[in-house]
């Protein structure tokens, strides 16, 4: 007997970039058992529940490949504040407490689990909090612990000098997080190496760091040329870029995904694309900076590009149109980035990125049953042309995160009818603002 049986879909696989029209698909066991019209898949299976999807849209599960789900507690602080990120953000961050990540973890994770993220790639720090909500929420993560030597408070004055210990101290802490949580919560939980940057680390950390992800069969996770006070640094002390650097340094592979890579130039992206390096690319926050990627000569090379959101907000939909919009901006080219491949890199991409696409990111038979149901009874998202490169462009440039009417992992509902299931979204909200409001105070934010 078949677990579930989702029917009468419009269905997105992404693979072979077709529409299934009143679409069904079976799960079995938490994978996809068959895929297809729904007389077919009713005629040649029953099953213990069956899901109407009418007037709604199935995708697979969308995947952040960068993320901060604990971190929203200067969400509005740094936004319009010319060096918000140094002079207030990771000054805050010196400050928070495992408390502090728990209860902004349910509220970051109630956010883009909402909005259709079935898996985050996380790093931050004590990730052991994050991973037990992960856990109890049923959704899908791969989480590293930030290893970083620089003290955060310094920083915000230009001072990266190193602190005695700290960086062998967080990447043990990242040892810890693997041997406790790889392949927990059946298999929904993955670990990588959480290398913060390379200018908040020594050449010598980051090599073993490199050697200890290969001991434990991990990936590695890294911020890159995300700032320009980060490129200053890198090239006065290496006389070369972020990149130039990690590959003299022999860091760079296809085990590696590279958040930002704002500060760029077209040897970088030759190097990244001849390496395997994955980039999590986070156009929002990005843009909200004032800075962005060269994009154009990104995609030109052909390295695999996934999206983020990294903090503040989990919204992927804000996040695939900016992708669009700021790339043709600067390129003065629509053909730079199109909403069929945007789509992707939120989904089949960052499963690439992961290393996850046999079993993530398309709707296929074998694979795991990650998926989401978008509510079409929307008036913004008609008139809808049946081809699919018009479906997909009505999809990306007019879904909102509050359109997820449901979501599934490993054939398991975590949202339905706009709601997590798991935990209570008031609750959530009233713990993580006395939270933010005690951080505020030991940091003294607004004094």
């Amino acid at each position: 007997m078949t677990d579930l049986i989702v029917q009468h879909a419009l269905i997105l696989p992404i693979a072979g970039r077709r529409i299934i029209h009143d679409g069904a698909v079976a799960v079995s066991e938490g994978r996809i058992e068959a895929i297809g019209k729904t007389d077919e898949i009713r005629r040649h299976f029953k099953a213990d529940e069956i899901v109407d999807a009418s007037k709604k849209f199935m995708m697979p599960g969308i995947i952040n490949a960068h993320s901060h789900v604990g971190s929203a507690f200067v969400k509005g602080l740094t936004e319009d504040r010319e060096g918000g990120f140094y002079k207030i953000g990771l000054p805050v961050s010196h400050f928070v407490t495992p408390e502090d990540i728990y209860y902004h973890s349910i509220l970051g994770l109630i956010e883009t689990t909402k909005f259709g993220s079935t898996c985050i790639n996380e790093q931050w720090h004590y990730m052991d909090e994050t991973a037990k909500v992960v856990e109890s929420m049923g959704t899908r993560a791969v989480i590293s612990e930030t290893v970083f030597e620089t003290d955060y408070m310094r920083m915000r004055e230009k001072d990266w000098s190193r602190v005695a210990g700290k960086g062998e101290a967080t990447l043990a802490k990242n040892v810890e997080l693997i041997k406790k949580w790889h392949g927990k919560a059946d298999g929904r939980i993955l670990c990588r190496i959480g290398t913060h940057a390379p200018d908040t680390l020594e050449p010598e950390l980051l090599i073993k760091a490199k050697e200890i992800a290969q001991k434990y069969n991990v990936g590695l996770h890294i911020h890159c040329a995300q700032s320009r006070a980060e490129i200053e640094y890198i090239n006065k002390r290496y006389g070369v870029g972020s990149v130039e650097f990690l590959e003299s340094i022999g860091f760079l592979g296809p085990d590696v995904i590279a958040a930002h890579l704002a500060w760029i130039n077209d040897k970088e992206v030759a190097i990244l694309k001849k390496r395997g390096v994955h980039m999590a690319h986070c156009p929002v926050i990005m843009a909200k900076r004032g800075q962005f990627p060269p994009m154009q000569s990104i995609y030109s090379a052909g390295v695999n590009v996934a999206i983020g959101t990294d903090w503040l907000s989990m919204d992927p939909w804000d996040n695939m149109r900016a992708a669009i919009f700021i790339s043709r901006v600067l390129s003065q080219k629509v053909s730079t980035l199109d909403a069929v491949r945007a789509l992707e890199m939120a989904t089949i991409n960052g499963a690439r990125a992961l290393h996850l696409e046999s079993t993530l990111g398309t709707l296929e038979v074998g694979k795991k049953a990650d998926f989401i149901l978008v509510d079409l009874k929307k008036a913004h998202l008609y008139p809808m042309h049946d081809q699919y490169e018009d479906v997909v462009s009505n999809i990306v440039y007019n879904v909102n995160g509050n359109d997820v009417d449901s979501v599934y992992v490993d054939g398991k509902p975590v949202v339905i009818n706009h709601k997590c299931i798991r935990y209570n979204e008031e609750e959530a909200i009233e713990r993580a603002q006395k939270s933010a409001e005690d951080l505020w105070a030991r940091a003294k934010v607004f004094d």
